[in-house]
């Protein structure tokens, strides 16, 4: 990993995480009746969750950096996260959802050892 400097003034201090940040990709278009794939990239070993809800939220956890951004969602246990450090998970499109119906997406992740993160949310809209 490289990290860019530029100056500035003052004094500070970068972290660079022990870990990489878990990363979540919708890969094709939200299609009624069809299975959306969204892509989860974590530390190999980790225990993967994921929301699903139609509203977004900015909610912060007291110990986890990354804040809830999946408010009344359904939660689904993906389990464990493979060697590859990639895990995909199909969601099944409603047939009956209308175009433009969207929704929230977000993954939490245990890591190996304990340490609890979140990814970014995806929006996903029905095309």
């Amino acid at each position: 990993m490289s990290v860019a400097t530029s100056p500035t003034q003052g004094t500070g201090t970068i972290t660079t995480p022990p870990m990489s940040d878990p990363t979540l990709r919708l890969l094709e278009p939200v299609v009624p009746g069809a299975n959306s794939t969204f892509r989860i990239a974590a530390p190999a070993g980790s225990s993967a969750r994921i929301a699903v809800g139609a509203v977004p939220t900015v909610t912060p956890s007291v110990g986890v950096v990354e804040d809830a951004l999946v408010a009344r969602a359904k939660v689904e246990n993906l389990g464990t996260i493979p060697a590859t450090g990639v895990l995909g998970w199909n969601f099944a499109v409603p047939a009956q959802w209308q175009v433009g119906a969207t929704v929230f997406v977000q993954a939490t992740l245990t890591y190996p050892g304990g340490e609890f993160r979140r990814t970014h949310s995806v929006v996903a809209v029905v095309h």
